[in-house]
């Protein structure tokens, strides 16, 4: 599976040596994740090599 523009993911994130972070991010650009964190609605720069897991997150579904 791939990560792509527009996607919303929960990844786990390993930042400096020992602090870990779970996030809900939505994909805004390639290369290095470029991403709005959707808990502080603020813009981050993730590195691949440091996102430990991600998955993409299911919306729920609507009934009327």
């Amino acid at each position: 599976m791939k990560m792509t523009t527009g996607q919303t993911l929960e990844i786990v994130y390993q930042e400096k040596a020992t602090k870990f972070t779970q996030r809900i991010i939505k994909i805004i650009g390639a290369g290095r994740i470029r991403a709005t964190c959707q808990s502080t609605v603020s813009p981050r720069v993730f590195l691949n090599s440091d996102v430990l897991a991600w998955q993409p997150m299911v919306q729920p579904k609507r009934y009327a």
